[in-house]
């Protein structure tokens, strides 16, 4: 709980200064993300054959 409060004045403060409010990091994970979605529609069903 007291890291959400901390990432959202983190937030506030990068938008404050103008910075983008979603960093690298958000992408990162988005990536890992896609990578882990396609990876279980596309090869896992062709290696449990």
């Amino acid at each position: 709980m007291l890291q959400v409060v901390y990432r959202r004045r983190v937030m506030r403060r990068r938008e404050a200064q103008g910075q983008a409010a979603v960093g690298r990091g958000t992408y990162v994970l988005f990536a890992v993300t896609a990578a882990f979605f396609l990876f279980a529609v596309f090869v896992f069903p062709m290696l449990v054959r």
